[in-house]
């Protein structure tokens, strides 16, 4: 039972489980006990808090930070670092181009109409009804999507920056190595 829990938690995928699962604890900490002073202190559920901190914004903030890695990894393998190929690079790299420009595109729609709807700006009655309109719609369900995009390249990359793999040549070695003392050991 010791052995198998062992080679559980050695495994690539549980590694970065967990560093998956830290990360996103760390990352929205912030909105949960800011949720919960909210829910505590005026009258307003946790969850209508917690998703009121969710359209905040703030999640294209972290989208932007968990891609970070991925681009980090195609700088390595661009510079000949990495000599391994890598699995569905071309989705992951398509993934992350989408909740780059998506988060930061969707960033700035929400602050630019959180600007216009506090009147912070003066603007002539016609501009005002116009951008108020065109700012106006709710991307909190883009947002959560982009966010969970960016994790699939989050885990991707950190995936594959903790275990970057064995060239083809280095998987048939090992294997022959294994056959090998497997059968002349005895």
């Amino acid at each position: 039972m010791a052995k198998k829990y062992d080679r559980f938690i050695q495994n690539g995928h549980t590694q970065t489980s967990i560093a998956c699962f830290w990360m996103l604890l760390g990352s929205f900490l912030p909105i949960i006990v800011d949720s919960a002073i909210k829910s505590w202190a005026l009258p307003m559920g946790y969850s209508d808090a917690f998703w009121g901190n969710l359209k905040g914004g703030e999640v294209f903030i972290l989208t932007t930070a968990m891609i970070t890695p991925f681009f980090l990894l195609l700088l390595k393998k661009v510079a000949g670092q990495v000599k391994v190929q890598f699995r569905f690079f071309s989705f992951v790299f398509i993934f992350s181009l989408f909740s780059l420009i998506g988060g930061l595109l969707s960033f700035s729609y929400f602050r630019i109409g959180e600007i216009v709807k506090s009147g912070q700006v003066e603007l002539g009655k016609g501009a005002e009804e116009y951008l108020y309109g065109l700012f106006g719609y709710d991307l909190s369900w883009f947002g959560v999507f982009i966010y969970l995009v960016s994790l699939i390249v989050w885990y991707y990359a950190s995936y594959h920056d903790r275990y970057p793999g064995e060239s083809y040549n280095e998987a048939v070695s090992s294997s022959q190595k294994n056959l090998n003392d497997k059968v002349f050991s005895k």
